[in-house]
């Protein structure tokens, strides 16, 4: 990837073409160089894995080269035979001199991330600041419209009710309601398919000509008639191209109306960044807080357009039908580790049978953490509205953060029984801290 940037002149390092080439690459590459060629949020994801690697360098490296040697000599041998357990806490006795050195060392990390993260927040914000002030001036002055009232469904109307509401006078430049076109797409789609076809049909005849063939044909089979490609998909154009444009027309006229084919979300852009701005910060502008929810709009290529014209309903039951999947695979979560566990311990491998037992015992619970992400994003992206594929990752960020939590963090717990967990976490929230003070290592 890198290489093929060098090669179309987007960064200036040409890596050498060797097995280890790659790495002097790395090496030499600049934050301003990976932004402009990889985009802001690639070039911070590289950034991020700089930032962990010094916070883990900084924290580990001392860890495992004084605290863990000196929980092995002074800890006083309280993890017993648990061999890999005497680097760790987990081997020093109770109320030894340790727990005071421990107590410093905790808040030494703590320091440690929390100034690092500052650092690279402060890092960050110029970046961020430079690439809000180079962002295209038609998405700048954008906002994303949704729940739109029945009463300002249409393009005059949206942009006539933001004009009234901005302090000023011309702010709006243009107002667009999402059209319901599916009978518009439908035919437009079948046109563009003809088109290519006659194209390719066109190249081979160019091509039988050569090799003296005629022209080609379709059908022919089971008795059928063989017809002509060219004349076929040509008249397949001719039939297809007034009804395009008399159903564009229709939408037209028809979108000019209030209600209709204008659906319930859009876009409004204002003559400069400034309006649009405000207008994202206005709240309350309805009597319903849940009509005209205002956005940033997302990257024009990111934009979905299939979500922006969902039914209303169908989108409602969707959702109830996604939090539903997420709430049913939170608790099969440890029914499923533990059933993939105890099928994987009845398997007798024979002389692997001792490297099976080793793997075996957590595979359950390797195979969900795995797996969870792709479960989590076939649910959003089936059943939310999400208007562009980037908010699927913001959904699934937000609710992998909770099953981490709970699988990962809670898993000892939890247990076994999500379902006996759960109820008390409802029904006796103050028993909580002692169940985990009991439970947690």
């Amino acid at each position: 990837m890198y290489a093929h940037n060098s090669i179309l002149g987007l960064v200036a390092f040409m890596p050498d073409e060797t097995f280890w080439g790659w790495v002097p690459a790395s090496m030499e590459y600049k934050l301003e160089e990976a932004i402009e060629s990889i985009g802001l949020d690639n070039a911070m994801m590289i950034e991020y894995f700089n930032l962990m690697t010094k916070i883990f360098l900084t924290i580990g490296v001392p860890m495992f080269c004084i605290i863990g040697p000196m929980n092995c000599a002074f800890g006083g041998f309280a993890a017993g035979e648990d061999h890999l357990s005497y680097f760790s806490f987990g081997n020093v006795e109770f109320g030894s001199w340790l727990y005071w050195v421990h107590a410093f060392v905790t808040w030494g990390v703590v320091f440690v991330v929390t100034s690092n993260l500052y650092d690279g927040q402060r890092k960050f914000l110029p970046h961020r600041y430079a690439w809000l002030r180079k962002m295209a001036e038609k998405r700048a002055n954008t906002i994303m419209v949704d729940h739109i009232p029945e009463h300002l469904r249409s393009d005059a109307k949206l942009a006539d009710f933001f004009e009234k509401i901005i302090p000023g006078d011309n702010n709006v430049k243009s107002a667009y309601v999402t059209k319901d076109t599916t009978h518009l797409l439908h035919l437009s789609t079948q046109l563009k398919k003809d088109e290519a076809a006659l194209h390719q049909a066109k190249a081979q005849w160019v091509k039988n000509e050569e090799e003296g063939k005629g022209r080609p044909t379709m059908g022919g089979c089971c008795g059928g008639r063989e017809v002509d490609c060219i004349d076929h998909y040509t008249k397949e154009i001719q039939d297809l191209q007034p009804k395009v444009a008399e159903e564009r027309e229709k939408v037209q006229k028809q979108a000019e109306e209030v209600g209709g084919v204008n659906l319930s979300n859009g876009f409004v852009t204002f003559n400069d960044r400034m309006s649009a701005e405000v207008a994202l910060r206005l709240t309350g502008i309805t009597a319903d807080k849940s009509e005209l929810i205002l956005e940033p709009p997302p990257e024009p290529s990111d934009i979905q357009w299939a979500d922006f014209t969902q039914d209303q309903t169908a989108r409602q039951g969707r959702e109830i039908l996604g939090y539903a999947l997420t709430v049913g695979l939170y608790f099969a979560y440890m029914p499923i580790v533990v059933a993939v566990t105890n099928l994987a311990d009845v398997i007798d491998l024979g002389a692997l049978d001792t490297v099976w037992d080793s793997v075996a015992p957590t595979l359950g619970l390797q195979i969900m953490v795995a797996f969870l992400p792709t479960f989590l994003i076939t649910i959003y992206k089936f059943c939310f509205t999400l208007k562009a594929a980037a908010w699927a990752q913001h959904k699934l960020q937000a609710w992998y953060f909770w099953f981490q939590l709970f699988f990962v963090c809670l898993i000892a717990a939890i247990g076994t029984n999500v379902v006996e967990f759960t109820e008390t976490m409802f029904t006796d929230p103050f028993s909580l801290p002692g169940v985990l003070a009991d439970t947690l290592p």
